[in-house]
Order: C-alpha cells, then sequence, then structure tokens
C-alpha cells in the first residue's frame, strides 16, 4: 500500500518560522494588542505538523502556513516602537540613534522568509518531487474516489486514503 511522500521539508521549514515567531514575540514583549501574533505563531508551528501527518492537504497548510507568517509578520511591524526613534544631529554626524526599531523589523524578517518558503515549497511540492520513481502509465489505474492515477496494486488511494475495489 503506497502512501504519499511526507513533506519533511516544508514541514521544518514551517515549524522554525513558527517557533521563531513566537520566539520573537517573547522575546519583543509584544504588547498586549498584538497578543494575536503569538496565535498565529502557534497556529503556524501546528499547521506544520498537520502538513506531515495529511501530505495529501499540503496545498491547504501552504497556504495557512504563508497567511499565519505574514500576519505574524504584519503584528511585528505594527507593534514596533515606531514613536520612540531618536536620531540627534550635529554637524552632519550621528549622536543618538534607538535601535528598537531596526531589531524589532529584522528579527521577523527570517521567520517570515521561513513561512512564506515553506508554504511556497507546500505549493509547488510536484515540482521539487523527483520522477526516477515515476509507475509506469501501463502499471495505473484511477482511484474510485478522486479520480487520481494509482499503482494498480494498491488497495488505498495515497490521496484521498479510499479503499479501491
Amino acid at each position: 500500500m503506497m502512501k504519499a511522500e511526507k513533506p519533511l521539508l516544508t514541514a521544518i521549514l514551517s515549524l522554525t518560522s513558527g517557533t521563531l515567531f513566537l520566539f520573537d514575540a517573547l522575546v519583543l514583549s509584544i504588547p498586549t494588542p498584538w497578543n494575536w501574533m503569538m496565535v498565529s505563531s502557534v497556529l503556524t508551528v501546528f499547521t506544520s505538523f498537520f502538513m506531515y501527518a495529511h501530505p495529501q492537504n499540503q496545498k491547504f497548510y501552504g497556504v495557512l502556513t504563508i497567511i499565519f507568517s505574514s500576519v505574524s509578520f504584519l503584528a511585528i511591524l505594527s507593534s514596533a516602537p515606531w514613536g520612540h526613534i531618536m536620531i540627534w544631529h550635529r554637524d552632519g554626524e550621528v549622536i543618538f540613534y534607538q535601535e528598537d526599531l531596526s531589531i524589532h523589523i529584522l528579527s521577523g524578517i527570517p521567520p517570515l522568509i521561513l513561512g512564506v518558503g515553506g508554504g511556497a515549497v507546500a505549493l509547488l511540492h510536484k515540482f521539487f518531487k523527483s520522477q526516477n520513481g515515476a509507475t509506469p502509465k501501463m502499471f495505473l489505474k484511477k482511484c474510485v474516489r478522486c479520480g487520481k492515477e494509482i499503482p494498480l496494486a494498491s488497495e488505498e488511494c495515497p490521496f484521498c486514503e479510499a479503499k479501491q475495489s
């Protein structure tokens, strides 16, 4: 019985993204109105586990990962201390510069890239799959439920898990 390929790379990228966003939320002390960033981070982590457990729904979980990662990054941008930047100039040189804003924003860029990358890999997983071990067309049949081509000997569809007659 053949099962759908587990999306390990996608799950790892999504899990890392969610974990880093959660870490950012804790380290940056995101204020109360932006607590949904933590919720979005936790949802990204759970999405990575579901994506690995249910590989037939990779596209759906890929879209969710991109959405949750984007929401987390937008929460970082929204909660950034935009009004606390002070730059004093004397004769063209900077005397005082508060780095809170740049640290705040830059800390969200790596997890955003990982989350969007993980979601993109999930959406485009067929392009990243190796075709070396592909079953010849003469040894395939159509699934009774979803109609996708599966090996003749399959008792269960690897995509929709329907029992074959």
